[in-house]
Parts: C-alpha cells; structure tokens; sequence
C-alpha cells in the first residue's frame, strides 16, 4: 500500500522549491546554533553527512528522517518550520518560565487568576511605554 503525502505551501511562498529552501536553511542554522558540523547531527539523527546536506541544500527529508532531525537538535518539529518561517520563538530558559507561570497558574482559585492575569497585563504595558 502507498501513501502520498500531500505538501501544503503556506501562502507568502512562491513555489514548492522556495519552501523546501526554507526549510534546509533552517535546520542548517538551528544545526549551527548548536554548534554541530554535518557529521555530528547526521550521526545524531541516523543518516549521512551527504543526506543532510541535500536536505539543507533543499530536499525534502522523509518524516521519519525530519522527526530524527528535530530530536536530535532538540527542537520540535513545528519550531522548525515557524523558523523557516521566521517566527523568532522562545529559547528553553523562557520556556521554562513560562511553563512555571502555566502551572501555577492552573492550580490558582478564580479570583488569584484574575489578579495574576491584572498584573501581567500592567507589566506588559509598562513595557510597551
């Protein structure tokens, strides 16, 4: 049984090439962030430098190998297209905090909600000025 897999282009890009460039130059600058060569991630991820290079290059890896690759850099697979993307997401460190705020804020009563969110909304806009 064969499965096609349909790739869907997001409106802003042009053609199935432009998205496919988006998404090599991505992994090779998230791959660089981490201070990996070709060699250590593909060794990471399970496949050659060579393979890696042409997905960075601009072919599309299989999910199975894109799922490798996105553990192996210690992202999500979705962090990857919002970066080639550009949407600047945030680093663990803010990660982290957030999901502290997230959980606090779960186990909070009603009225502790509403004054955590008060203060939030306060500061952001002291910010903003």
């Amino acid at each position: 049984m064969s499965r096609n897999f349909v790739i869907r282009v997001a409106p802003d890009v042009s053609t199935p090439e432009d998205a496919r460039m988006k998404l090599g130059s991505a992994l090779k600058a998230i791959r660089k962030d981490r201070g990996l060569n070709l060699d250590e991630l593909a060794d990471l991820a399970g496949t050659t430098s060579a393979n890696l290079s042409r997905i960075e290059g601009g072919q599309w890896p299989r999910p199975e190998l894109l799922d490798a690759l996105a553990k192996a850099l210690g992202v999500y697979i979705y962090q990857i297209f919002a970066r080639a993307e550009g949407v600047v997401l945030p680093n663990s460190d803010e990660l982290a905090g957030e999901r502290t705020v997230i959980t606090a804020y779960r186990t909070m009563e009603p009225e502790a909600r509403y004054h955590l969110a008060a203060v939030a909304e306060a500061l952001a806009k002291k910010k903003e000025v």
